[in-house]
């Protein structure tokens, strides 16, 4: 496997060590169910940026179409993940069973097994090629139609846990300005990426920025939530033995 290093891999790598960082840091309060959601998000941000890394390093195309099923692991897991997270915060700790969220991850396993077997019916992309006019070369390909399956599907899963978290601060109590302010950047970060690179706004930019923008949208929720002890006590929890 040929590797070819580009400066412009930097923020690949930053979200690789900032994502480990982070897993490291809250894997000491890993007891609450709220800090396992948070792990399983930022172990999916860790995938998908290393995969990224290795996709647009390697020079042929066999190596970038493998590194691409890993970075697919890691862009179905975050969504998942996400919901988890939103549910544990409003309070519904009783939806997240084994059953619910086996239902949940169908699509995504269905997208995985298809990323990988892509070969025998171009669900996922066809028209496969290389393009190296670039300091970097990238695949060029034309989306199937399970890649905008998928990619529905984890923007659903990603805007239904956004709306419980932001219904949930909205809720009296309230939260506090600064509180709403951090989550709904952390909502909006990674979507400007995802639809950036998704309908190619900024041609120039040859890499998705999605999987660097994970890690810097769970600190933004971990430095809105973590002052209220919210990875101790869930809100709806914390609001009865106040008003108690």
């Amino acid at each position: 496997m040929v590797f070819n290093f580009s400066y412009h891999f930097i923020p690949l790598l930053f979200s690789v060590a900032f994502s480990f960082g982070l897993i490291a840091y809250l894997f000491e309060f890993r007891k609450s169910p709220v800090i396992k959601a948070l792990i399983v998000i930022l172990s999916g941000a860790f995938v998908w940026s290393l995969g990224h890394f290795f996709e647009y390093g390697c020079t042929n195309l066999t190596s970038k179409l493998f590194w691409i099923n890993v970075v697919y692991i890691g862009i179905v897991t975050v969504p998942v993940g996400w919901l988890i997270l939103a549910l544990l915060y409003q309070g519904k700790r009783h939806w997240i069973t084994t059953g619910n969220i086996i239902i949940v991850s169908i699509i995504p396993f269905l997208t995985i097994i298809f990323n990988m077997t892509n070969h025998l019916h171009g669900l996922m992309r066809y028209n496969i090629g290389i393009d190296t006019d670039g300091p970097f070369s990238v695949i060029t390909r034309t989306p199937g139609i399970w890649f905008w399956v998928n990619m529905a599907y984890c923007n659903m899963l990603m805007l239904a846990g956004s709306i419980v978290i932001i219904k949930r601060l909205l809720t009296p109590p309230k939260a506090q300005t600064r509180q709403l302010l951090l989550v709904f950047a952390a909502v909006i970060t990674p979507w400007a990426g995802t639809i950036a690179h998704t309908f190619n706004l900024f041609p120039r930019m040859r890499i998705d920025p999605s999987s660097s923008l994970i890690p810097v949208s769970i600190a933004l929720i971990v430095s809105a939530l973590y002052p209220f002890n919210v990875f101790d006590v869930i809100p709806i929890a914390r609001d009865y033995i106040q008003k108690n």
